[in-house]
């Protein structure tokens, strides 16, 4: 049966025979095991997630905590006002400042979130009120100084001129159900 045909139909044959076996043995034993080793791979993959979970999870509640208290809320509303007064007087008292104005904070609500603006003018030299501004900015972080007006106010009685330092002291809260 196979002498009647010539060399190259025979080796077409059997490229195509070879072809064949290789698509059935690719079907029938190859393609479970690459399927089961990549649904391996996702598995471990997975696992190594679910090791990690509780590290994640801790690392996401101490930012939590830090927003928490970027935000002012810090576990619970402190009151800033206060917070913010008792700093400004204790400066001002060490470095001979003279706190001229503390009004009632501006507040304003807006998608969940309550900015409180306190604004308070110091009366002082340059140098020490710069201090008191790098304290706030680096050390109390109690809010965020979001702006520094600096005026001359000119006594003509004295014929002296005062530096006066009105800061604006922006804290940014959480808006809750109780507020």
């Amino acid at each position: 049966m196979f002498k009647d045909i010539s060399y190259r139909k025979k080796n077409r044959v059997l490229i195509v025979v070879t072809v064949l076996f290789i698509g059935l043995i690719y079907e029938v034993a190859i393609k479970k095991t690459v399927i089961a080793y990549n649904n391996c791979k996702d598995l471990e993959l997975q696992v190594q997630v679910a090791n990690d979970a509780p590290k994640k999870m801790k690392e996401l509640q101490r930012k939590n905590a830090r927003m928490d208290v970027l935000l002012g809320n810090g576990g619970q509303y402190l009151d800033t006002q206060q917070s913010i007064l008792g700093i400004v007087t204790g400066y001002c008292n060490q470095n001979n400042l003279v706190l001229e104005e503390f009004p009632t904070p501006m507040i304003e609500k807006n998608n969940g979130i309550i900015i409180e603006t306190n604004i308070f003018t110091i009366e002082g030299g340059f140098n020490k009120l710069l201090n008191l501004i790098y304290l706030f900015e680096q050390k109390y972080k109690i809010g965020k100084v979001v702006s520094v007006y600096y005026s001359i106010k000119r006594e003509n009685s004295i014929s002296q001129a005062k530096l006066n330092a009105t800061i604006y002291l922006q804290n940014i809260k959480k808006q809750t159900h109780e507020t």
